[in-house]
């Protein structure tokens, strides 16, 4: 239960969930004329005393899926509200930026081309002194996907969140120079040190060649006197550089290793370096073979009371080497619970 817990509250995700009591609010407004209308209506609810609210909210969501293949013209009806009065229409516009600047994906409903002004915007909001709509962007930002001239950026963030200075090496590049404001409250930010590293390793794998002038930036970081630091840049680089790489495999091996104290908040910074580790061998698949004897070490170990997580690493090593599930029972059934294998086999079922 308790990394349920943590997944949920770790794992930045495009919808943000606050609960402000236990009933369910319902939000009614004047019907809408069309998209743009019902857009701008959904943005001004207020957010109830009590229920369940969200960024964006259903209402805005259904608005935004309203534009169709014109979803672009949203765009300037949520930076006039981001540049508005109304703090909570600005967090919900900031929210559903993400719908106009993610490239087009029919199976979410998500047609037509997306607004090229959006992810500046973003990025603008992003190194604003608002500390909320900051956290909002940068949700926004991860939907849409970061381009591989970003890496360096996010490589600063990832140092920066676990308290270390930045390098005179990194202070050299001028996209960074730009990002002041938000690399000063980027220390000790434990949802940039969850979430950077799956960001920077998934704008690799979506273009490794025009990632490859940047990826210094990160693999500098695997010398970084901060082990922690040390340890976020081999979870960035474990799909690109692959477990072979000594500095790689030792981070992440320390990090299967760290202390994992039950009595304390599932938030602790060892147990999340676990989880961490964990979910960066199961991305890199069957090349992680040279560490399944780490994970089966860890998954097998008995100061680890936390069920979930030793499912989490049985999953791994059955995505890692498929074969195990044949003698390994544990690995088995973790695979036989997992719900991404689950749909896929149903997908596969229905065609």
């Amino acid at each position: 239960m308790a990394w349920t817990k943590a997944k949920a509250a770790t794992v930045t995700a495009m919808i943000i969930i606050c609960m402000a009591g236990v009933s369910t609010g319902i939000y009614i407004y004047p019907a809408a004329r069309g998209p743009a209308a019902e857009l701008k209506a959904a943005l001004q609810i207020k957010k109830p005393a009590t229920g369940t609210w969200s960024y964006p909210s259903e209402k805005v969501e259904f608005a935004m899926l309203h534009f169709g293949s014109n979803r672009a013209n949203a765009f300037p009806i949520l930076e006039k509200t981001v540049r508005g009065s109304n703090s909570e229409a600005r967090k919900q516009a900031v929210a559903a930026m993400y719908f106009v600047g993610v490239p087009a994906r029919p199976q979410f409903g998500l047609l037509g081309e997306p607004s090229p002004e959006a992810t500046p915007l973003l990025w603008q909001i992003l190194n604003a002194d608002d500390g909320e709509l900051s956290s909002l962007a940068l949700s926004s930002l991860r939907g849409i996907g970061f381009q591989p001239k970003d890496i360096p950026i996010l490589s600063a963030l990832l140092e920066r969140s676990h308290g270390s200075k930045l390098s005179q090496k990194a202070m050299t590049n001028a996209s960074i120079t730009q990002m002041q404001n938000l690399l000063a409250r980027a220390g000790d930010d434990q949802q940039l040190q969850r979430y950077i590293p799956e960001a920077v390793a998934e704008t690799i794998r979506k273009n490794p060649e025009a990632a490859a002038p940047f990826i210094s930036s990160v693999e500098d970081l695997l010398d970084d006197a901060n082990a922690d630091v040390r340890f976020g840049a081999a979870c960035a680089l474990a799909e690109y550089k692959g477990v072979n790489d000594s500095k790689v495999s030792t981070e992440l091996t320390a990090g299967l290793k760290s202390r994992h104290d039950d009595s304390r908040p599932y938030l602790n910074t060892e147990g999340l370096k676990q989880l961490m580790a964990i979910e960066a061998l199961q991305r890199v698949g069957p090349d992680a073979k040279p560490l399944i004897p780490a994970l089966l070490e860890y998954a097998k170990s008995k100061s680890i009371n936390d069920s979930l997580m030793r499912e989490l690493a049985f999953r791994a090593i059955g995505h890692i080497d498929s074969n195990l599930r044949n003698t390994m029972p544990d690995v088995d059934q973790a695979l036989k619970n997992d719900p991404n294998l689950k749909n896929a086999i149903q997908s596969q079922a229905n065609h």
